[in-house]
């Protein structure tokens, strides 16, 4: 299994307005996740 792999715009999820997030890793007691932000993000967010 890759450790490293190319990122791609496949598999993120709207979690809130402005912001997607996408599963990188996970297991047992481990959880990686990747966070974008964009467009006019409220500052309570920021």
């Amino acid at each position: 299994m890759a450790m490293i792999r190319k990122a791609n715009q496949r598999g993120y999820q709207r979690a809130l307005p402005g912001i997607e997030r996408k599963t990188l890793v996970y297991g047992e007691r481990t959880l990686l996740t990747e966070l974008r932000c964009f467009g006019d993000i409220s500052p309570e967010l920021a």
